[in-house]
């Protein structure tokens, strides 16, 4: 009898101890964008086909800067491949209200990287709003990056955008290989709600 509680406590205390263990490893994995908008409270304030997401520290911690994102399909062409799909994200940090954007080439969906000079690396683009006149932007990359920032005018332009809920088409071709393009459209509505939550102040 004592021997067969002695077994029970045994196997108890090894069940503790391995779904405590599991708890503390879910917990410490690393954090990274939420993978689903559309599982929010469905209380909250639509943030239509925006995500909320946060950065990682250099030992892969959460940081305290946070940031909306939206993710679009376009095409792009090049020397070897002609309306290919294209994957496009804009950035929106939070608090600065920063805008940056990343494209993603299919089929192996790899960035689009600066493999040049940063100067080389600039795409020259023409930005409309809601079937507007197009205006001129330029996307700079630094050598070695896979993401595209913008000087303070093009800031300006895509937060105009985005605080008026636009719709932007983009097309943009690489200044030096102008035979390699980029396009691609966005639906920036729901914004406002979608950086409310982010920053904490969401209804």
């Amino acid at each position: 009898m004592l021997k067969s509680l002695a077994l029970l406590m045994c196997c108890l205390v090894y069940i503790a101890i391995n779904g405590t263990s599991a708890v503390n490893q879910a917990n410490l994995a690393p954090p990274t964008e939420s993978p689903s908008p559309v599982s929010l409270n469905t209380a909250m304030p639509s943030m239509g086909a925006w995500s909320t997401g946060y950065y990682l520290d250099e030992v892969g911690d959460q940081a305290s800067s946070s940031y909306v994102s939206l993710t679009t399909i376009g095409t792009f062409s090049n020397p070897v491949s002609s309306g290919s799909t294209l994957t496009a994200k804009m950035f929106v940090d939070a608090g600065s209200r920063t805008p940056w954007f990343t494209l993603y080439e299919h089929p192996n969906n790899q960035p689009v990287t600066g493999v040049y000079s940063d100067s080389i690396n600039t795409l020259d683009c023409q930005v409309k709003q809601d079937g507007g006149a197009p205006f001129p932007m330029q996307f700079y990359q630094h050598e070695g990056a896979d993401n595209f920032w913008l000087d303070r005018r093009g800031r300006s332009e895509v937060i105009l955008a985005v605080s008026r809920r636009s719709e932007i088409q983009v097309a943009c071709h690489h200044a030096v290989y102008p035979s390699t393009t980029y396009q691609f459209a966005m639906n920036l509505s729901h914004f406002s709600q979608a950086m409310a939550k982010v920053e904490g102040r969401e209804q």
